[in-house]
């Protein structure tokens, strides 16, 4: 069954308004449970028009760099409606996508449901630009945390071991800080 421009463009712009109210955490009239059984019921009617009109995206996302953790890659932000990775949420992706296929259908409201598109799916990367050299700032900013307590520790355990073992009796006696009775 297919459905007019109208008719897609009034079910894309009702869950645009959906995710607003979601992600500002306005719940009001139905409650946050009501709002999240419309947007559930609602998703796979406008990721089936989203992807029609060629604005579906999948998602690589990571970690900010002082966390560290998996990077998610290639996931489809009607997935994560509801979650947040690391305080970052899907909604103003899905939102962009939205309203670009309300856009792709005004432009061309015959033609939009066709899905002759090129390439349904586009895949959205952020990736880490690689410096011409490698400063201390820049590892500061780009290696976790995690990373730099490891490095540290280790260091750290290094310099413990060496301090212990100048105090053994064959230790000195290699590196010559005691003469052999």
């Amino acid at each position: 069954m297919t459905k007019s421009a109208n008719e897609r463009i009034e079910i894309l712009e009702e869950f645009d308004s959906l995710l607003g109210r979601q992600f500002e955490g306005k719940y009001e009239p139905e409650g946050r449970e009501g709002l999240r059984k419309r947007i559930n019921s609602s998703a796979p009617s406008v990721r089936s028009i989203v992807a029609k009109v060629g604005c579906m995206k999948r998602v690589s996302t990571a970690p900010p760099p002082a966390i560290g953790g998996p990077a998610l890659q290639n996931v489809d932000p009607f997935d994560m409606i509801f979650d947040d990775y690391f305080g970052m949420s899907f909604i103003p992706t899905l939102r962009d996508m939205v309203q670009q296929a309300i856009g792709v259908i005004q432009a061309d409201p015959d033609d939009s449901d066709t899905g002759k598109c090129e390439k349904e799916e586009r895949i959205v990367y952020k990736q880490l630009d690689v410096p011409e050299k490698v400063t201390l700032a820049w590892l500061a900013h780009n290696v976790p945390i995690k990373l730099w307590f490891f490095g540290g520790g280790l260091l750290l355990a290094a310099f413990s071991l060496g301090l212990k073992a100048s105090t053994w009796n064959f230790v000195r006696e290699i590196l010559g800080m005691v003469q052999c009775a």
